[in-house]
């Protein structure tokens, strides 16, 4: 493990995750309203899997799923705390763990 992934594995992302969670909602509304305003998300049907790199505790992914309900979402990410956040997003596929580790099913 490199020296930034221990930062992320520790307190640094704890406290990133930490900050984030309370903000969830109000992002998720920001990202609405700025996709509702961008509509080519709705005009690409091509799209139907996506991996987010550095997931956080999923802020994201949430609005990102509400947007594209039926498309496949994966989410890595190194903290191990902002990974149990990512647990309560229901129809998202965790990987905890560095990118360099990063095993992917499929390309």
């Amino acid at each position: 493990m490199n020296a930034q992934e221990k930062k992320w594995t520790g307190k640094i992302g704890a406290d990133s995750t930490s900050r984030h969670t309370g903000l969830i909602e109000t992002y998720n509304q920001l990202i609405l309203k700025i996709f509702n305003t961008w509509p080519v998300m709705y005009q690409v049907p091509a799209i139907r899997s996506m991996l987010e790199v550095c997931a956080g505790s999923g802020m994201n992914l949430v609005a990102i799923k509400k947007i594209m309900p039926k498309l496949d979402i994966h989410a890595l990410e190194i903290n191990e705390q902002a990974c149990a956040k990512l647990k309560e997003i229901d129809g998202i596929t965790r990987h905890n763990t560095a990118i360099l580790n990063f095993k992917p099913d499929r390309v």
